[in-house]
């Protein structure tokens, strides 16, 4: 209610986990971006699976986005923390053409099979 009377509230990480999806079934845009705004600030080995899961509900692109930058930067700590299987095959994959992507953009063109 304080959000809808005020604009404001002050997110936890249960809190934004709950509300993005409310947000997102409701349309209510503002409410989602604080949301997302506070996951992504938010976003650790610990609660990653929990972020992933309402990313997805909600059909978060931002925080599609973060996760996939956070796996990338994080993705050899991850693995000695967690069992990767539990991560969706498909940001796994997003991940590894993002990082495709930056290395061959730093790189010289070559002729393999998954040069562009």
């Amino acid at each position: 209610m304080e959000y809808i009377y005020f604009g404001k509230i002050s997110l936890t990480e249960q809190l934004a986990l709950d509300l993005i999806i409310l947000a997102d079934m409701y349309c209510m845009a503002e409410l989602k971006a604080d949301c997302e705004a506070y996951l992504s600030a938010n976003l650790k080995a610990a609660n990653l699976l929990k972020i992933i899961k309402a990313a997805d509900t909600a059909d978060s692109l931002i925080l599609e986005e973060k996760i996939v930058s956070f796996l990338i930067e994080n993705i050899e700590k991850l693995q000695q923390d967690m069992d990767l299987h539990e991560i969706p095959h498909e940001l796994l994959v997003k991940s590894m053409m993002s990082m495709k992507q930056k290395t061959s953009s730093h790189s010289k063109p070559t002729n393999s099979l998954f040069a562009k």
